[in-house]
């Protein structure tokens, strides 16, 4: 799911992905998004990126599952405020 200013620069809120191989990390997820284009790459930048898995704060070493909800939010939405 995407809020805040990360919604609005990727103008979307959520979407569902597949995982590659039984387990993974939140790095793989990221990596694969900042890879769509330069727009992904700055909004997912990990210096402004605040990361939830499961309503929990998470860092891009934390493994996930196919079935978790990660959360992506910018820490300049939140200065912003």
């Amino acid at each position: 799911m995407y809020f805040g200013r990360v919604s609005e620069s990727l103008m979307m809120t959520s979407e569902l992905m597949e995982l590659a191989g039984e387990s993974s990390r939140l790095a793989h997820v990221l990596d694969r998004l900042r890879g769509r284009g330069l727009r992904w790459n700055y909004e997912l930048h990990e210096s402004h990126l605040i990361c939830t898995v499961n309503a929990g704060a998470a860092k891009p070493s934390d493994p996930i599952q196919e079935s978790d909800e990660i959360a992506l939010y910018s820490r300049k939405s939140w200065l912003e405020a």
